[in-house]
């Protein structure tokens, strides 16, 4: 079972690094085709009615999580009438969500004006936001929900094939829009009709590995059951919509109280750091399937040790990302569309500390899905929005941008970081949650100190543009693992995934043999 957990694992993280990376590729591609054709303005647009539809989608309220928590035990078991009855709720209430989703946007498309700070001419604002919406309801309408069995089952990986083909497609009908047609409606026809034919296809993979789920018989959930469900669901609505508030309100906040100009050149930096925490969040939620299967078995004396493995490489690698954006992000985007789309480096450090400060809390946001534990700590997302809002609001003013990312760093530490890591130890291990702030204040100072190193290496070397941004990107690579292995080399986190990497390593040398 350890074995098949591991494989899974593996092969999941494999399959979404794979799609990620050609996501990324072909999205700065498209991000500086589209800068190009349709300037800043529609940027700035694009970037507030994406963080409107994430608002809208909080009416999903977490119902994937808990219905894929609740599929855990019924795959362990092979329990097909349970998956039935789970996979039939999960359709019914998305095709709800689809209409309160469409219901929303038709009520918010007056007060558009209010939010868009521009005087720029978009032509029919309302037909775009249309398209927008429409590409929203595409996920709960379009069969989008029988992807949760193929997550919960940690078979993730079959379902990447499509996604990389569609993404290929994408790209080059994106292309076309932008380049040929230079329409900002056809690019948006293009989205939404590539993610109706990939959820087509996932679709279609499913019925045959999971023909039962295609007949349904009537049954319910027993009481129960019903209510545990409920609570999950009630529980992991709170997190989802401290999630979305703390991720998608920034922009529209930047968009009311300053410009749309600003929100477009905000934009850049979140469409980096979002693609490169999807990348490191696949590593991540590609395990999360395994962890759940672990903690149905009921060993927390297991489940402990391996959430402090996962919990180390979750320091390791945002760790280093976070030098590396700290170091790099602004003569990245220089090099990319150019100097005029930088902020300065206040606001840069401000954008890193967010970053790191949510990445860090990766391991325990992970185990508290996978173990369940939405309901016990359903009130504690509710502050994290509340003060993260309200903050922000009173800071903007005063501060401009920095006030509003100041807002997202502050309600965190108040709320999400000491509270999240009690609710996992205490419920999912039975232990005290001390040990874990200590290595958490102790990773943060160590981010630190490579990253001072590296700055104050810096200073003494004067030399050509590209040659000094290369430099930075050997120093980032060299200093920050150095210090990494040199300070856990000795941790039997760290010996657990030399044990990994050496096992499967020879597992390649004897395929290569053969």
């Amino acid at each position: 079972m350890k074995e098949s957990r591991t494989k899974n694992s593996i092969y999941n993280i494999c399959a979404s690094l794979i799609e990620y990376f050609i996501g990324i590729v072909s999205t700065f591609v498209i991000r500086s085709v589209f800068i190009k054709i349709l300037g800043t303005e529609y940027l700035g647009l694009d970037g507030l009615f994406t963080n409107v539809i994430s608002i809208m989608n909080i009416t999903e309220l977490g119902l994937g999580s808990a219905i894929i928590f609740g599929l855990y035990k019924p795959l362990l078991n092979k329990d097909e009438k349970k998956i039935n009855i789970l996979m039939h709720i999960y359709k019914k209430c998305y095709l709800f969500i689809g209409l309160l989703v469409f219901v929303i946007g038709l009520i918010l498309i007056p007060f558009l004006p209010n939010i868009i700070n521009s005087n720029y001419d978009f032509g029919n604002i309302y037909m775009l936001f249309f398209l927008y919406i429409f590409q929203a309801l595409s996920t709960y309408w379009i069969l989008a929900y029988k992807e949760a069995i193929l997550i919960a089952d940690q078979k993730k990986y079959k379902m990447i094939k499509i996604t990389n083909i569609i993404q290929i497609l994408r790209f080059g009908l994106k292309l076309m829009a932008l380049w040929v047609f230079k329409s900002f409606v056809i690019y948006l026809v293009v989205q939404i009709l590539t993610a109706i034919i990939r959820n087509i296809l996932i679709a279609i993979i499913v019925n045959r590995n999971y023909p039962y789920i295609k007949k349904y018989n009537g049954q319910k959930l027993e009481k129960t059951e019903k209510k545990a469900l409920i609570q999950n669901i009630v529980g992991m609505s709170m997190y989802k919509i401290s999630s979305t508030v703390m991720s998608s309100t920034d922009n529209i906040i930047i968009s009311i109280f300053i410009n749309l100009t600003s929100t477009g050149i905000y934009s850049n930096y979140l469409l980096l750091i979002s693609n490169i925490k999807t990348v490191l969040n696949t590593i991540f939620n590609s395990i999360t399937s395994s962890v759940g299967n672990l903690y149905a078995e009921g060993n927390k004396k297991k489940s402990e040790f391996v959430f402090r493995c996962i919990n180390f490489l979750n320091f390791w690698i945002f760790g280093f990302v976070a030098i590396c954006l700290w170091e790099l992000l602004n003569p990245f985007i220089t090099i990319w569309i150019g100097k005029v789309y930088i902020f300065d480096k206040l606001i840069v450090l401000l954008i890193v500390l967010n970053f790191i400060t949510d990445g860090l809390q990766q391991a325990v946001i992970m185990y508290k899905d996978a173990c369940g534990l939405f309901w016990k700590g359903k009130l504690r997302p509710v502050f994290s929005a509340i003060s993260n809002l309200v903050i922000s609001i009173i800071l903007v003013k005063p501060l401009g941008i920095v006030g509003v990312i100041l807002g997202s760093i502050i309600s965190r530490m108040i709320t999400t970081w000491w509270f999240d890591p009690y609710l996992v130890y205490t419920n999912a291990f039975n232990m005290s949650p001390k040990k874990y702030y200590f290595k958490y204040l102790k990773s943060l100072l160590i981010i630190i100190i490579s990253a001072s190193i590296i700055d104050v290496i810096m200073f003494f070397i004067c030399l050509g543009f590209i040659y000094t941004f290369i430099i930075k990107i050997l120093l980032c690579i060299v200093i920050p693992n150095t210090i990494f292995y040199i300070t856990f080399r000795k941790q039997e986190e760290l010996s657990y995934f030399k044990e990994i990497i050496i096992s499967y390593f020879k597992r390649f040398k004897k395929c290569v043999k053969f």
